[in-house]
This record gives structure tokens, C-alpha cells and sequence, in this order.
């Protein structure tokens, strides 16, 4: 029962990056916006978008294709492992910016959701973790 579990986990968490993966090649999340005014004037959350969507490239290289790469590697039963070593990291910074640029309640929410179950994947397989750091 509990492989099944940490599976459902797996492809749940990889799915969700591979869509907003998707958001991004499509052209759907960040779009290049104009801004008017003082930066003081502008919410927070659209300065983010904003600066990711300033840079097309950017935006396709990073984020856009570690979601890919990361939601694939961490659904993907032999690279899950090192997915998860992407996966927590990226999605934690994702979400201190989500909380620090005054996001919506609900993205906050998603993201930290995200992160903290990835991290509770690295927890449940320390020893395998720990076996390759000491050996």
C-alpha cells in the first residue's frame, strides 16, 4: 500500500510541473506585459511576471524546461531520486517568492504543498540518500 502511495505522490508532483511546464512553452503564463508607473505603484506578483516574461528565452530555459525535465525525471521510476533532489529545492524557492511577492492564497498554498511533499519524499528514502553520501 505504500508503494502505491509514494507512486501516486511521484506522478502527481511530476505532473503538476510538466503542466505549468506546458503553461510556459504554450505562451499561456508568462506573457510579455507593459507596465505603466512607478514600480512602487506595480503589485508585486506582476513584477514577477513581468520579469519572467520580459525574456522569452528566459522564461523557456528557467523555468519552463527544468519543470519539464524535473517533472519527468521525478515520475520516472529510475531517475526519481535525483528528480526529487531537483524538485524540492526548485519548488521551495518557487514558493518563497510566491509568499515574499504576495501571491495569490491558493498558488501559495499549491506550491508550498508541492515542496513540502517532495520533501517528505526525501525523508521517507534518507536511507537510500545517506547510503550514498557515506559510501
Amino acid at each position: 500500500m505504500k508503494k502505491y502511495i509514494l507512486t501516486t505522490i511521484r506522478i502527481v508532483l511530476g505532473g503538476v510541473l510538466v503542466l505549468y511546464a506546458y503553461a510556459k512553452f504554450s505562451g499561456h503564463q508568462f506573457i510579455k506585459l507593459e507596465l505603466n508607473g512607478s514600480a512602487n505603484e506595480i503589485e508585486p506578483a506582476l513584477l514577477v511576471f513581468y520579469f519572467f516574461g520580459y525574456s522569452q528565452p528566459y522564461a523557456m530555459f528557467c523555468p519552463a524546461a527544468v519543470e519539464l525535465i524535473t517533472g519527468l525525471m521525478i515520475a520516472i521510476p529510475k531517475t526519481t531520486r535525483i528528480g526529487v533532489l531537483i524538485y524540492f529545492p526548485f519548488t521551495l524557492n518557487i514558493a518563497v517568492m510566491d509568499w515574499c511577492f504576495d501571491f495569490p492564497l491558493s498558488t501559495r498554498i499549491l506550491i508550498s504543498s508541492l515542496a513540502l511533499l517532495s520533501f517528505l519524499l526525501i525523508i521517507i528514502d534518507r536511507k537510500a540518500y545517506l547510503t550514498v553520501l557515506t559510501n
